[in-house]
């Protein structure tokens, strides 16, 4: 009997054991703040939000190849009553600019980049000398307006890389077959790589302040990563595969693992790919995607319009058609771009657009509102108001919409709510 009774207790402690939820350290725990444990298949745990965001970082990533000036300008243009609708709900912002060029053995750093200022996710500075603005910045409407625009805009300005680029294309007189000579001296890079030089911008160039509270990278640009070639069919294109670090993928991993307590969104103004198919999520299109064109062996079963079946046409042959005024220039639909704002909630807005303004509108609102893109499977068991010292008190309703918690109650500017949820992954 007493055999009997000690083989029952090693069997119930092993069971016991064997279902025991398992502690995560850190580093997979993205998702959440500190450590996290699984559960029935799913990692649970704790995440803070700040509602009515007071400190906000944003970067914007601007394609500053040729074609580009007319929509640098409008960006620039509209920029006022971006900041207009921020400043009113009190907003400590803090704005950046980099470029999507980034450097490798066919694109070096020379005199067009300024000998790679302008490459790798380096900040481009204003004309007052500094890298950043924010509210107190005298005169920051015109300074974003002549770092963003990168060409001439009147005689108090010089000429830039995507003016001088624009200017020697519209010199030359070539057949239609003829190569563009000396590109490379009079020209930044056509291979455009915005979600790479993002990373490259928040990972080294301290884009993120310890005190924000969310961050928005906001892409501008008419043509996806890598110009589209990582799914052509040609095989002098194969070497533009996708970099593990041109996918949101690894930009949302990164951030989530350094940044835990921030919120981070995606915003694209690009030649809008449309609505995903019915069915398909951005999580299973952009892993699909990224699985097909992360080397050479291209495969042509998962190409990007599978996914998307009802792309901006008009758009993009609007884009299209500036070739006609500068050579080797065409535009894409930014697939990547795109799964990066689905990916996080942000806005998939039109570069052809008259001006923006719904567009940079939206932004606004999805950073001052209270409604956050959580992570994949995201179930939400419970969400408390936080205390002055980070401690839990009452219930705060909530609802879902998929992977979105949003919170319909008025708080104060920077009210911390903690919620518990578990996530796929």
């Amino acid at each position: 009997m007493k055999i009997f009774k000690l083989f029952l207790s090693l069997v119930f402690g092993v069971l016991v054991i064997s279902c025991a939820p398992v502690q995560f350290e850190q580093k997979d725990c993205g998702n959440f703040e500190g450590k996290c444990v699984r559960i029935n298949g799913l990692l649970s745990g704790t995440k803070t939000l700040s509602l009515n965001s007071g400190v906000i970082d944003i970067l914007v990533v601007v394609d500053n190849s040729a074609s580009m000036s007319f929509e640098q300008k409008k960006m620039g243009d509209r920029f006022k009553s971006f900041l207009d609708s921020l400043d009113a709900k009190k907003v400590d912002y803090r704005f950046s600019i980099t470029t999507t060029d980034i450097s490798d053995g066919n694109n070096p750093h020379r005199a067009i980049n300024l000998d790679g200022a302008l490459q790798d996710g380096n900040l481009i500075k204003f004309a007052n000398g500094e890298l950043f603005l924010n509210p107190n910045t005298a005169d920051k409407e015109s300074l974003f307006l002549h770092a963003v625009a990168r060409y001439k805009l009147d005689g108090n300005d010089t000429e830039k890389e995507t003016g001088t680029c624009e200017n020697y294309l519209k010199s030359l007189t070539l057949s239609a077959d003829a190569p563009v000579p000396n590109y490379n001296q009079y020209c930044p890079s056509q291979d455009e790589r915005g979600i790479y030089a993002s990373y490259l911008a928040i990972s080294k160039n301290q884009v993120v302040r310890s005190e924000s509270d969310k961050v928005a990278v906001i892409y501008l640009g008419d043509e996806d990563i890598r110009s589209g070639l990582y799914y052509s069919k040609s095989d002098n294109q194969k070497s533009y595969f996708l970099d593990a670090l041109d996918t949101p993928q690894n930009l949302i991993q990164y951030f989530k693992a350094t940044y835990p307590k921030k919120t981070l969104t995606l915003h694209s103004l690009v030649v809008s790919p449309g609505p995903l198919k019915e069915g398909a999520s951005a999580h299973q299109v952009a892993d699909a995607i990224v699985a097909a064109y992360s080397s050479a062996n291209l495969d042509q079963q998962n190409t990007p319009n599978h996914f998307f079946p009802k792309p901006d046409a008009t758009c993009l042959k609007e884009q299209n058609g500036q070739g006609t005024s500068f050579r080797d220039v065409s535009g894409s639909f930014g697939y990547m771009y795109a799964l990066g704002s689905l990916l996080t909630g942000g806005v998939v807005g039109s570069i052809c657009s008259q001006n923006f303004d719904n567009e940079l509108g939206d932004i606004s609102n999805i950073l001052t509102n209270n409604k956050f893109q959580l992570c994949e499977g995201a179930q939400v068991k419970s969400a408390k108001l936080l205390d002055g010292n980070g401690n839990p008190t009452v219930d705060v309703a909530f609802t879902m919409d998929g992977d979105q918690i949003s919170f319909a109650n008025k708080f104060d500017v920077g009210t911390k709510v903690q919620i518990e949820l578990s996530c796929k992954k």
